[in-house]
Formats: C-alpha cells, sequence, structure tokens
C-alpha cells in the first residue's frame, strides 16, 4: 500500500521519553558530539549517561534506475510493507517488549487496548518510505533516506561497545537488548520513528545491510549506508590495491609465477603468443575489482601454488577431472580430494601412489 508511516502520530498517549534518574526530560542537545556525556543524579545513580547518535542512510542500488521513461532521479521508488516468512502477517520492525514500549505514542492507543495488534499490524502494512536517488550535489552522509536518532546509554563501557561495533545489524541488536534491560533509552520520543525504519529496514530482504551485499540476491533494492564505514571500507581497499600492486610489481619477471596465476583465474598461457602479452592480460585480470584484488593476493601468497597450479592446469587439460557442481578432483577415477586443498595434500603425500600421480602429471601438462 501507498500510504506512508514516516511521520509520529501523537494522540494523547503518554509518552515514552527517556528521564535522567531526577525524573527531568533529557533534551536534545543539536550540539553534542558522540558520546557526549549527561551527568545524572548521583543520590539516585552511580551510572553516566552518554548521549550516542545513531546515523546512517538507506540508498538505492546503483543499478536501480527508474520506470522505463522516466527520471531515475525520480523519487519514485519506495520501501514498503513485507510478509513475515515465519508468521504470514505483516513484517514488524520490533516486537514484544520494544512493540509495548514505542509503539503506543506512533499509533495513538496503550498496548493494554484489545485493538492494539489490530493498529500494529495496519501500521506495519502500511508503512511506504520514499527511498529518493542519490543526487551529486548532496554530501555522502546526506543522500538517500537519512536515519538518524539519538540514544542515551548507561555507563562508559556499553556506549564504547556501542560506538565501536561496525556492524549496523549487530549494532542494533546491542541497543533493542539494551533498552529491554532499560540501560539504553531513546532521547526523544521523535526518535522513534527513525528508530522504527532502521529495524524495519534490517528485517526486510529488500534492503541489504552493506553495499557489499548489495548483490546477494535478486530482491534487494537498497542497502544501509554509514559513512564511517564506508570509509573504513574505501582504505581497506586502498591498501590491498597496493599490496596486489606490489606483488604483481615483485612477480611480473618470474614467467611460471606468471602462467601458475593465469591459470588459477582460468587462462591457460599458450593463448599468448609472448611473456608481455601473459604479465598484460594477468594485470587485467587481477585489477577488475576489489575481488579479484584478493583472489590475487591469496593465489600469489599461497605456498601451495604450485600444487594448485599443477591441478588447476590438469584439470583444465584434461588430465584430471573436476566434476560440475562439486569441487572434487579426480586422476583415472582416483579421487585427489573432495576439494582443491585435499588434492594439494594428496600430491605432498609420500606414499608411491601419490609421487606416481603427481610425477605422472607433471608429464602430462607439458604434452
Amino acid at each position: 500500500m501507498d500510504t506512508t508511516n514516516e511521520q509520529n502520530t501523537n494522540k494523547g498517549v503518554q509518552s515514552n521519553a527517556t528521564t535522567t534518574p531526577s525524573n527531568t526530560p533529557v533534551k536534545q542537545n543539536t550540539e553534542a558530539l558522540t558520546g557526549t556525556a549527561v551527568t545524572p543524579n548521583p543520590v539516585q545513580s552511580l551510572d553516566t549517561v552518554y548521549r550516542v547518535p545513531i546515523q546512517c542512510a538507506i540508498r538505492r542500488k546503483l543499478s536501480l534506475v527508474g520506470l522505463p521513461g522516466a527520471d531515475p532521479n525520480e523519487r519514485i521508488y519506495k520501501l514498503g510493507s513485507s510478509l513475515d516468512s515465519k508468521t504470514g502477517k505483516n513484517l514488524k520492525g520490533i516486537e514484544g517488549e520494544l512493540e509495548k514500549k514505542y509503539m503506543p505514542s506512533i499509533i495513538g492507543i496503550n498496548y493494554t487496548d484489545n485493538h492494539f495488534q489490530k493498529e500494529i499490524n495496519e501500521y506495519w502494512g502500511n508503512i511506504g518510505v520514499l527511498i529518493p536517488a542519490d543526487e551529486s550535489h548532496l554530501r555522502e552522509d546526506e543522500k538517500g533516506k537519512v536515519i538518524r536518532f539519538t540514544i542515551l546509554v548507561k555507563g562508559k563501557a556499553l556506549k564504547e561497545t556501542i560506538e565501536g561495533e561496525g556492524d549496523i545489524e549487530k549494532k542494533l541488536n546491542i541497543i533493542n537488548s539494551s533498552i529491554e534491560k532499560g540501560i539504553i533509552n531513546l532521547e526523544q520520543e521523535s526518535d522513534i520513528s527513525d528508530y522504527l525504519l532502521l529495524n524495519f529496514a534490517l528485517k526486510n530482504k529488500e534492503v541489504a545491510k552493506d553495499i557489499s551485499l548489495a548483490n546477494n540476491s535478486p530482491k534487494i533494492k537498497y542497502y544501509l549506508f554509514n559513512k564511517n564505514i564506508a570509509v573504513k571500507q574505501r582504505m581497506n581497499i586502498i591498501q590491498l590495491k597496493s599490496k596486489a600492486m606490489d606483488l604483481f610489481t615483485e612477480i611480473q619477471n618470474d614467467d611460471n609465477k606468471v602462467n601458475a596465476l593465469l591459470v588459477m583465474f582460468g587462462l591457460l598461457p599458450t593463448d599468448f603468443d609472448t611473456a608481455m602479452d601473459r604479465v598484460i592480460a594477468l594485470d587485467s585480470e587481477y585489477s577488475k575489482s576489489p575481488e579479484t584484488m584478493q583472489k590475487f593476493v591469496d593465489y600469489a601468497s599461497d605456498e601451495n601454488l604450485d600444487l594448485k597450479y599443477l591441478i588447476k592446469l590438469a584439470t583444465k587439460k584434461g588430465k584430471v577431472t573436476n566434476p560440475s557442481n562439486t569441487d572434487a578432483y579426480y586422476y583415472n577415477q582416483v579421487l585427489l580430494g573432495k576439494n582443491i586443498n585435499e588434492a594439494v595434500l594428496f600430491l605432498k603425500d609420500d606414499a608411491s601412489e601419490n609421487r606416481n600421480i603427481k610425477s605422472a602429471l607433471e608429464r602430462e601438462v607439458k604434452e
């Protein structure tokens, strides 16, 4: 359904806003930095309460464009209701005690009301959140549907645990369990809507919790963006690229290693006319993506590269078989291993049969 539940609806229900130990509501400090401490009444509590801002955004996959003939920047995509595969009912962002605590101020009735669950079901059935296209003039942390809320956390250790957790799903799980224990609460009632949206997004199959998972399923249309995580991921890629380039520079004049790495990437060295052609082909292959760069680093650093090269080359030449839908390798119906690592161990074994098979493979790949 197209009805959008993006704003809180307050219908006279008592607020669930967190209060300090003196029972005075903690007002939002717009200048507060992450982890700003709020000192409680020392008579009532020995724990310091910290304000911890939570921010991320739901963004469209890069491949997600508009309808045929439509401007891809038009805001026509919505994250909508979904059925829970376990219950067959509308998927909920929160349930149980969290539902009792925060939903009354959203739907306007107390959880003791006989119609509470009916209203809850309608709320999640009508949810429809617009996910705008990324606009180039915006900063990275302003693109998409931005989610912002602030939590009040009792104790420095818990605050540091939450701030140090890079996985948004694990972070939210810590927050939710701590809310149930009464050691975390939302700072203001106005934080509830974004808190609910984040919970809902993480349960929805259309949303990946990270851009790196956005292509894991054709059902995924959106991903959660966190600037801090994105910066770390970018730095990791830069470091990976640098390591891969160093390794490539080191091995590019070693014909045997270049040939071995080409085979590990599924290419035959004999398909190229010169050594330079093989080096260029390897450079093109490994530098395609962060995934191929990581494979290159793993292959080039592997102490068993020579044996894996032998197995893969023998497979390419039809001397070893690798049946479809299996990782196993066979030589003349003899199982070398259920996967390539087991096959390596087979060829490293000093038993006479194993040595004979290894010698036969080394001879046959040269034919």
